[in-house]
């Protein structure tokens, strides 16, 4: 046979390649090659939590000490979600959620999700608190005005924030034209205006509490357009607010009212009081670190105790926060801060489950007047503390001889109308210059009597030269004003005078910046009333630790099942203080409170 007829085999780009051994990295220093430095998670533990005294543990031992300090940790969370202490506010029982709305733009209307009951709210601080009993939850909601104060006082208060944005009405689909992306701008053109983004930003300044979107107008888009509308929508309030942030649509409307009976509507009302049940609070820290309460009324009494012109106010809300000290002061903004009389415990009016009977009205605590905190703001300053003290004999000795030798010495004549300021720095010139200056100025003035001067023996002003200034003076006055003018900081130096000696009352700095001077020298009179403390951080985090020593004992007794709890009260015998414990309807009687306040408005 031929073998030209034959085919040669030509290996081709696929090959057979065997895979490595599974073994790998099996000794200690491929190991630790591999790890390039790092060290292992809990090679460190025993240093970092306690060093001999954990290794001296068995490994049980260390195991029910990890699992005990887990149950003790959860178990004080949920207390204080139970009991709305610290930033929680409690599923079951304690303070309800406060819910803040703002809308985005003037387009934006109430939702229908937050039912019939919140149809009555306005715009403003008025509170609506709605009860779910079947999820067994309960929530305040506000509205905010289209104003920025508004929408700071809503933020400041809310547990969640719900953002409202209304897509654009009354858009042609024809007009959205080829372009990619042209019904988004059509529909979310105006969704949100300048306005709406200055109270993102506002709030977000002052610091924002867990946030949520809720979409309207959706069920009035083209049915093709509702989903990319909603990606959308989702992506705005991530990019405005980060990952996480949950999305609601607005329950549909009908004749642009809310449709409450179709199942719709009540399918997005569950998912609305779901989020709001399961989303995630946020630790605002500048609001967890003291006591806080939303008041729902307050009304203002004259009473015997209090000044002429000033009575008692009586605010009740759901106390926040933590414990509340009888003896502490409460500042009410835009008013002020006020003491506390006491505080009573009415009966709660939108309980989660009716009780039976009437209850009455219990006083939690009373403050005693002589453990009140002062109310003084500023300090009153001693006008004379900061006057010259009586000079030393020395001093006087001193001052005899300097008048002594100026006797003999003629005043200098200042021009009309010379500061202060300007006559320090005449005063520098040496006697010599002024000496030669007076005598100058006398054979001026000598000249200036004669009927000579001009050619008419007449000034520029048509006076005799002895009520007035010839030309050159005048123009020399003008050029010295002018430089006055233009530098004003500058000033000649003599050439016969040490600069030492010119500017001797003045003192000298070798560098602005490294050069010591004293912190308090010719500070303004006003600065007087600044109280003086010597390390304000360490009051500041001795307060804050007296706070967290107070509300981790509050938390400690509700795990122990301590009669406080019952009580509404708690008593600290080391230092004498009266707490009332968060999460209940409390009413707070404030003294010296002007009988002109607005309680209405406020």
């Amino acid at each position: 046979m031929d073998s030209s007829n034959h085919t040669r085999h030509r290996s081709g780009w696929l090959k057979q390649e065997n895979k490595a051994h599974k073994q790998k990295k099996s000794s200690k220093r491929e190991i630790d090659k591999a790890l390039g430095g790092r060290v292992e998670r809990g090679a460190s533990v025993a240093a970092s939590t306690g060093g001999s005294s954990l290794a001296s543990l068995g490994r049980q031992d260390r195991a029910n000490r990890s699992v005990l300090l887990r149950k003790n940790k959860r178990q004080a969370v949920l207390a204080a979600r139970r009991k709305g202490g610290s930033c929680f506010g409690g599923k079951t029982g304690g303070a309800p959620r406060t819910i803040g709305v703002i809308y985005l733009s003037e387009q934006g209307s109430l939702p229908g999700i937050l039912g019939d009951s919140c149809s009555s709210l306005e715009a403003g601080l008025e509170s609506v608190t709605e009860v779910f009993s079947k999820e067994n939850f309960r929530a305040t909601f506000l509205v905010a005005g289209r104003n920025n104060l508004s929408v700071l006082d809503v933020a400041k208060v809310s547990d969640v924030l719900c953002f409202v944005l209304p897509l654009c009405l009354g858009q042609d689909p024809r007009t959205f034209g080829t372009r990619k992306g042209g019904a988004l701008d059509a529909f979310f053109g105006n969704a949100v205006d300048e306005m709406g983004r200055q109270y993102i930003s506002i709030a977000k300044a002052q610091g924002l509490p867990a946030t949520m979107g809720i979409l309207q107008n959706l069920d009035q888009v083209p049915t093709k357009y509702r989903s990319s509308l909603k990606k959308h929508a989702q992506n705005f309030f991530i990019e405005e607010f980060g990952e996480g942030t949950k999305l609601v649509v607005d329950t549909p409307t009908k004749d642009g009212m809310a449709d409450a009976d179709s199942s719709n509507a009540t399918n997005a009302r569950s998912q609305f009081i779901r989020m709001l049940m399961e989303i995630k609070l946020k630790h605002v820290s500048w609001r967890s670190e003291r006591s806080y309460m939303l008041g729902m009324s307050a009304s203002i009494n004259r009473s015997e105790d209090s000044e002429e012109g000033k009575g008692t106010l009586a605010v009740s809300g759901y106390l926040r926060g933590r414990p509340l000290d009888v003896h502490q002061l409460v500042h009410i903004p835009g008013h002020g801060s006020y003491r506390i009389a006491k505080i009573e415990g009415p009966r709660d009016p939108h309980p989660l489950r009716k009780m039976k009977g009437t209850e009455e009205t219990r006083t939690l605590a009373t403050a005693d007047p002589s453990k009140w905190a002062s109310l003084e703001e500023e300090a009153s300053p001693d006008m004379m503390a900061g006057e010259q003290t009586w000079p030393t004999e020395e001093e006087m000795a001193e001052e005899e001889g300097s008048e002594e030798k100026s006797d003999g010495k003629k005043k200098k004549k200042l021009p009309p109308g010379t500061s202060d300021y300007q006559a320090a720095w005449l005063d520098g010139i040496s006697d010599d210059e002024g000496d030669s200056d007076n005598e100058e100025d006398e054979e001026d003035m000598d000249d200036a009597s004669e009927p000579e001067g001009l050619e008419d023996g007449k000034s520029i002003f048509g006076l005799d030269h002895s009520q007035g200034m010839t030309l050159e003076e005048w123009k020399k006055k003008k050029k010295e004003e002018q430089d006055e003018v233009e530098f004003p900081d500058e000033v000649e130096t003599p050439i016969d005078v040490p600069a030492k000696d010119r500017f001797g009352k003045y003192r000298g700095l070798k560098s602005f910046r490294t050069s010591p001077w004293h912190a308090k020298e010719l500070l303004p009179r006003e600065y007087a009333r600044i109280f003086q403390v010597k390390n304000p951080g360490e009051l500041e985090k001795q307060v804050l630790q007296a706070g967290d020593e107070l509300e981790q004992k509050y938390l400690r007794s509700l795990q122990g099942g301590d009669s406080s709890e019952s009580k509404g009260t708690m008593d600290v015998e080391d230092d004498g203080v009266v707490a009332v414990n968060p999460g209940q309807y409390v009413t707070i009687y404030l003294v010296n409170v002007p009988l002109t306040m607005d309680v209405e408005d406020d």
